[in-house]
């Protein structure tokens, strides 16, 4: 596979899958190229990328799109790891699939519902969102209760599914900031909340996790827009 450098298109201030991509990056320390976030730019370069959304990645002139995707792009298509760690998705078929069953659980049972509590234009809607992720997420606490040792959901390192779920750190920490809800609850579900507490104080997550305070109030913004258009109708 080509070394051709790798430049990744993404919005630094969007909540979920560009800065989740920068992240996974990081993780996996590939030689990442030059990072863009010109709007312009990343519009004139979406040939091939039919949902026209960011992050799209460019390797060797070719563009990968959708954040999961781009991620298995990078396990499979740089399979030594510049620092030697092992690939975020394993070897073994079944669990290259159980990882991947999690990611895309994650995706629609957790992230979807969730993502509409920022965005629900009444106190009720916004309640009933949060409960669907909440009750959700307690299926990831089984998995991290009967997986392997080490408190991660790929074992004693970093994963496919660690990786996506913790871009979303952030967020997490930003919920309980605005209303006080805990998506991970310490005793409700407390291996959530240790590994969340794990995956944040790792260093490569450390070096490219959004701050929390920008993300409150990237989230306040997105709310107030939504219920200013509740309130105009």
């Amino acid at each position: 596979m080509s070394m051709a450098p790798i430049t990744t298109e993404y919005d630094p201030h969007y909540n979920d899958t560009e800065c989740k991509t920068m992240e996974r990056y990081r993780l996996r320390k590939y030689p990442a190229g030059r990072v863009c976030n010109d709007v312009a730019m990343q519009r004139r370069r979406f040939l091939g990328c039919p949902y026209e959304t960011v992050p799209v990645l460019i390797h060797d002139g070719r563009p990968v799109c959708e954040s999961h995707i781009i991620v298995q792009y990078i396990d499979e298509a740089f399979a030594a790891a510049a620092d030697g760690s092992p690939p975020l998705l394993p070897a073994d078929p079944y669990e290259r699939a159980t990882a991947l069953f999690w990611a895309a659980y994650i995706d629609d049972k957790v992230l979807k519902p969730w993502r509409r509590v920022f965005s629900a234009r009444t106190d009720e809607e916004r309640a009933e969102w949060m409960g669907q992720a909440v009750a959700a997420v307690g299926a990831l606490e089984g998995v991290l209760a009967g997986g392997k040792e080490g408190g991660f959901f790929g074992g004693d390192s970093v994963g496919y599914v660690d990786v996506l779920l913790g871009g979303n750190v952030p967020w997490v920490r930003a919920t309980t900031a605005i209303s006080g809800g805990e998506l991970f609850d310490a005793a409700r579900t407390p291996l959530l909340a240790t590994w969340m507490e794990r995956f944040g104080e790792l260093d490569a997550a450390k070096a490219v996790i959004q701050d929390v305070d920008k993300v409150v109030d990237y989230a306040k913004m997105i709310m107030a827009l939504f219920a200013a258009g509740s309130a105009a109708r």
